[in-house]
């Protein structure tokens, strides 16, 4: 299978919090199939992240030892990966509303 560029990923996702008054809406869509092409920007965003965190003129690293992406990452530059993920054809779109319909769209990219 050579995989089809043409299709894409989409992911949606939604937190309420405890008391009930507010959520949260994030929505990922990657370009290509989700066996080889979106798999394959996924490694690249995580390979590049972690090569521009671990440049000498980062000043901050990622932590060593077997980590996930975003654990190894979370010290560094805020946005590396959302940033990286971007760059190659990704879209994050994040949301948050509250219960009397107020809505906010946030940078997925300053959030930590």
């Amino acid at each position: 299978y050579p995989g089809n560029i043409e299709g894409r990923v989409e992911m949606n996702a939604e937190g309420k919090s405890a008391d009930g008054t507010a959520m949260a809406l994030a929505r990922l869509v990657v370009p290509g199939d989700p066996g080889i092409y979106a798999t394959g920007l996924f490694a690249a965003g995580v390979a590049l992240a972690l090569f521009e965190a671990t440049l000498e003129s980062s000043s901050l690293r990622p932590l060593a030892g077997f980590l996930p992406p975003v654990a190894a990452l979370h010290n560094c530059e805020d946005g590396l990966l959302v940033n990286q993920l971007e760059r190659l054809g990704a879209s994050v779109d994040l949301h948050y509303q509250t219960k009397d319909g107020n809505k906010e769209t946030l940078d997925a990219a300053k959030l930590k």
